[in-house]
């Protein structure tokens, strides 16, 4: 199984979010490599 994080880019807080996204992510690929699958930015054309 693995994660993927869907970021609001419309969100008020997107930038924020953005950041800690990226961190988990990090932090999961150092400690358990391939479990995460990246960060994907959602806007109003993606659905």
């Amino acid at each position: 199984m693995q994660t993927l994080y869907v970021i609001g880019e419309a969100h008020p807080n997107y930038k924020e979010n953005l950041e800690l996204a990226n961190e988990l992510h990090h932090l999961f690929e150092e400690k358990y490599p391939g479990l995460s699958r990246g960060i994907f930015g959602n806007n109003s054309n993606s659905g």
